[in-house]
């Protein structure tokens, strides 16, 4: 248990000259939110070695902001406990045992802790806090430090998430499903030594199942080699019987081609003497042909000049017939076209040239007007589109600005635009014109960190950005205040980044709202400044009006402004419709004037146009006439060209068909001589094969006799197949040749298989029977390690059961203390614990137990009951064990104080001592059950530190 505890610049609580005094009972830190409880309590929870603290907190929150360190103290009691001091395992002798936590800030601006035990009283801190070296014979790792403190106080893994629970926590104890607060309480209660040996066990046979069935894998690996082997053994001897058989066959192909060239010679000698007669009969009709071919040609000849002269005296009359249609077809569209504009003419009303030019010109001046102010509102209406465009994609500022703070960030220079941190409350809403009115180019100041303020500078001044740009400069609260109904504008909007950016909106807390003019002059008689809602400024120096030009500040600002470029946009679309109409209707009189001006002076050429009327159609006749004729010579020439053709043709076919009977001769001549050739090569060839395969039959061992009485051989069955006929070579080639392919295949694909083999299956058998008795060695040893898991899960499960048993009793005896009735069952699930279930049950004022998350319990009877399974979770009452320290943050927050109360009695009853947190209230008057009240105070405005704590003994044991 903890005898004392003090601080140095933890939070804000000062050093004390002596520790403060801790009950062994209930202790409790006293005070109003904000003043510092959790902050103490906090602390010891450090002390004991927990880095978890409330509202996601670090022990960097609780260093006081004038001090780079921290300390932590607090001493326990060692006297001796049955002639067993607490720390006498860790090496303390002494009756009492100081630890303290040193929390300092490295140069990186990272949190260390540092922990020192001594033996003995140790209360000079600050000593410690400035010169940590000197201790450094009592300076512990973290790892020897929560190891002292787990074995001397017991305060274990579990202990600290018990310690590190918030009251949330605490308090959803009872929303808990059964197996979680199942799996919560085993955590808190059970043995962990016996669900470890549970976990190894279940590990190790998990390892043993692995290696048997890698050994089974070995062992289905030397049964598979094995009969491989058998395979290649079987191979062996196949591959032997085919080389036998090769030899054979290849004999038999020898005679069979000595006998199929001998067959072939004396074919080929037959066939060469029909092709000798059979040539002399075609060259003999090839003469015939040739004499009456030359006769045919002559007339060919003749026929052939007589059309050529035809054809070049009717392509010398197609070429002028077509030049004179060329020069008819001219005149007679220049005839059609002058004609029509002569009529077109004479139908012109002479008019004053002069008066029309004069209009002209005032129209085309006109128009020029009309078209440059037609131009200048489509390009303001293009602005307003684009505006609307930008403010779509939430771009309100103008654009120069999203290109400076662009360059901004592209050189990493953190930066903050006014605008985007002020915003109009939306109460304020009509305000908006006249707020952005008056702030102006102001709204776009950019401000930047100061370090980062000479680079800011240089872009500025490079890019020529006309706002202002400032560092970072807070805001100052103004203490003086008028008796003024009007809002300022600073009362009306909402800024972020006040600590940055309020310093430049100060003065907007002496700039007034008002509705009318009437109200601002009356602000302006009294020397302050105001602006309406329209946007007239009054101050010390006159009125001037201020427009907005364009809103932007805030979410509010963005809609606004989108409505009110909507509307300017539907205004201005009008307009440009109807001054485009305008044009449209300048540019039809600038074109009827332009019309009638092109006809006058069109008139003035009609006299001559009537006398070239006349000569064309002079021309147009005597060329139409030699045409004609022409075309009548041309007709008959072209009649004389078709009879010609007509003859040449006829002589050209009988001529083709002599030429093509001749050529037909000369190709048989040809291919008959290549007949002859080829069978001449063929019975040389024949010869030298049928010398080749004599001599390959002799280095077989066939004699001269032999080859003789070849005829005969291959008159006997074995040259013969099922039907009885020969056997061909190319069948016995085919038969040679899957051999050969057989045998080179099994040297190809076994390179490994020679007369060795059969040695190497028997080696294998061996090998296969070894693997198999390893393999029943390890089924062996992994059936005992599945009887040792079976064991440790029956020890867990026992031992889980005795340990719900002891809960259930504690949770009993302790509802028992506050009056009430509480029950509970443990529900096994399967075999495996981790699903099993627990559920409690407990009745308040006599009523018959429901289960604690029912509907039936109250809200502070649920509170009640959390503490109660905490506590019983945490005690061991009835086996003797006992926890020594618990931390609660205020654990009857949510009860009424007779139920407070009920609790407070229960802490009284366990043997152990209590930290907790509680409201200050009328209800601390009526507490007895609280020993050692600590009343924390809230820091003076003025003060660096807060009042000591105010101990007082609360309860008369």
């Amino acid at each position: 248990m903890i005898k004392d505890f003090s601080t140095a610049y933890w939070g804000l609580l000062p050093t004390t000259s002596r520790p403060y005094p801790a009950h062994p009972k209930v202790n409790a830190f006293v005070g109003a939110s904000g003043h510092g409880k959790t902050t103490i309590m906090d602390g010891l929870r450090l002390l004991l070695g927990d880095a978890k603290f409330e509202n996601n907190r670090d022990a960097l929150h609780y260093m006081h902001d004038k001090s780079k360190w921290a300390v932590v103290r607090a001493s326990f009691y060692n006297e001796p406990v049955e002639r067993v001091r607490p720390f006498e395992s860790a090496g303390f002798q002494g009756d009492e045992v100081t630890c303290c936590c040193l929390v300092t800030v490295n140069s990186n601006g990272r949190l260390e802790k540092e922990y020192y035990v001594f033996n003995g009283v140790f209360t000079d801190i600050i000593d410690l806090g400035t010169k940590p070296k000197a201790y450094s014979q009592s300076l512990k790792t973290q790892k020897q430090y929560k190891q002292i403190l787990e074995e001397c106080l017991g305060v274990t893994p579990a202990f600290r998430n018990l310690m590190s629970m918030n009251p949330t926590t605490v308090k959803n104890l009872v929303h808990l499903d059964a197996n979680d607060l199942f799996l919560k309480v085993f955590e808190l209660k059970g043995v962990k030594k016996i669900h470890d040996n549970y976990r190894a066990a279940k590990d190790e046979l998990g390892r043993q199942e692995v290696n048997l069935h890698q050994t089974q894998n070995s062992l289905n690996e030397g049964v598979e080699t094995f009969e491989h082997l058998q395979l290649k053994s079987e191979k062996f001897k196949e591959n032997q019987s085919n080389r036998i058989k090769l030899y054979s066959v290849k004999q038999k192909t020898l005679k069979v081609e000595f006998w199929e060239s001998k067959v072939a010679i004396q074919a080929c000698e037959e066939k060469n003497s029909n092709l000798k007669n059979e040539i002399n009969t075609k060259q003999d009709k090839k003469v015939d042909l040739g004499v009456q071919s030359t006769t045919i040609q002559t007339e060919i000849l003749r026929m052939e000049a007589e059309k050529e002269q035809c054809k070049i005296a009717v392509s010398k009359l197609q070429r002028e017939i077509v030049n004179l249609s060329g020069k008819v077809g001219e005149l007679a569209s220049d005839r059609k076209k002058i004609n029509q504009e002569v009529l077109r003419l004479q139908e012109i009303k002479p008019l004053d040239r002069e008066r029309f030019v004069q209009d002209h010109i005032e129209a085309m001046e006109i128009l020029e007007v009309a078209r440059n102010d037609w131009r200048n509102d489509k390009d303001k209406l293009d602005s307003l589109q684009k505006r609307k465009k930008d403010l779509d994609q939430s771009r309100p500022y103008p654009d120069h600005v999203y290109q400076f703070t662009s360059r901004l960030i592209e050189n990493k220079i953190e930066n903050i635009l006014l605008a985007d941190a002020i915003s109009l409350k939306p109460e304020y809403e009509k305000w908006q014109l006249a707020v952005e009115a008056y702030l102006g180019n102001e709204r776009f100041r950019i401000i930047v960190n100061q370090d980062q303020e000479i680079e800011a500078k240089r872009l500025q001044e490079e890019y020529r950005y006309t706002s202002r740009m400032s560092i970072p400069k807070p805001e100052v609260l103004s203490h003086s205040k008028r008796n003024i109904t009007y809002p300022t504008i600073r009362s009306v909007i909402n800024v972020a980044h006040p600590d940055k950016v309020g310093g430049y909106i100060s003065r907007l807390n002496d700039i007034y709202l008002v509705e009318t003019v009437e109200e601002g002059h009356s602000l302006q008689k009294q020397g302050l400044t105001s602006i309406t809602i329209k946007g007239l400024q009054q101050d010390y120096d006159g009125s001037i009006f201020r427009k907005h030009h364009r809103l932007c500040c805030g979410r509010m600002a963005l809609e606004k402004e989108r409505a009110l470029t909507e509307i300017e946009i539907k205004n201005q679309r009008e307009i440009v419709k109807e001054k485009e109409t305008l044009v449209r209707e300048y540019e039809n009189e600038l074109n009827r004037l332009q019309t009638i001006i092109n006809e006058q002076n069109e008139l003035y050429n009609l006299p001559g146009m009537e006398n070239y009327i006349n000569i064309l159609n002079s021309t147009y006749r005597a060329l139409s006439d030699e045409k004609c004729n022409k075309e009548n010579e041309c007709i008959g020439l072209n009649n004389k060209q078709e009879e010609i053709e007509k003859l040449l043709t006829e002589g050209k076919i009988t001529a083709a068909v002599y030429s093509e009977q001749e050529k037909q001769c000369t190709q048989e001549i040809e291919r008959l001589a290549h007949e002859i050739r080829v069978v001449v090569q063929e019975m040389e060839i024949k010869r030298q094969d049928l010398e080749e395969i004599k001599q390959k039959l002799f280095m077989i061992g066939v004699s001269e006799d032999d080859i003789e009485f070849i005829p005969q051989d291959i008159s006997t069955p074995d040259f013969k197949n099922e039907k009885g006929e020969i056997y061909s070579s190319k069948e016995l080639k085919k038969e040679s040749e899957r051999l050969i392919e057989n045998i080179n295949s099994f040297i190809r694909e076994n390179p490994d298989i020679d007369d060795t083999v059969v040695e190497l299956v028997k080696t294998q058998e061996a090998l296969v029977n070894q693997l198999q008795y390893r393999f029943n060695k390890i089924k062996e040893e992994r059936d005992n390690w599945e009887q040792e898991c079976n064991n440790s899960l029956a020890a867990l499960q026992g031992h889980i059961k005795e340990t719900m048993k002891d809960f259930i009793e504690e949770f009993h005896m302790i509802a028992d203390l506050i009056g009430a009735n509480a029950t509970g069952r443990l529900e096994p699930r399967g075999e495996d614990p981790d699903l099993w279930e627990l559920y409690l049950s407990i009745g308040f004022d006599g009523k018959k137990p429901a289960l604690i998350n029912s509907p039936e319990l109250s809200s502070g009877q649920r509170a009640r009951t959390s503490l109660l399974v905490l506590l019983a979770a945490v005690s061991s009452k009835r086996r003797g064990e006992k926890l020594s320290i618990m931390f609660l943050d205020e654990p009857n927050a949510e009860v009424d104080d007779y139920s407070g109360n009920d609790i407070g009695q229960v802490f009284q009853v366990t043997d152990i001592q209590y930290f907790i947190t509680h409201q200050i209230g009328e209800s601390l008057k009526s507490i007895q059950w609280i020993n050692h009240s600590f009343l924390c105070s809230q820091c003076p405005p003025d003060s660096d530190f807060a009042r000591p704590l105010l101990v007082q003994k609360m309860r008369t044991d």
